[in-house]
């Protein structure tokens, strides 16, 4: 079995506090715990706002 991994948004390091939205490198998750699939055009990601209590959801899109 063969997995590819695509950076979805954010920089390529580690958790980031606090999360941010933005667009490409400027939208930073804080701790992402959930990913799903809505439709064919969107991944939605449950996020956790650095263990901190505050969670969103958080829609990301091409």
């Amino acid at each position: 079995m063969q997995f590819c991994f695509y950076l979805l948004a954010g920089a390529n390091n580690n958790n980031h506090k606090p999360a941010k939205d933005g667009q490409g490198n400027a939208a930073l998750f804080g701790n992402p715990m959930g990913i799903a699939l809505w439709s064919d055009q969107y991944i939605v990601v449950c996020d956790n706002d650095y263990n901190n209590h505050y969670y969103s959801i958080r829609v990301v899109n091409s």
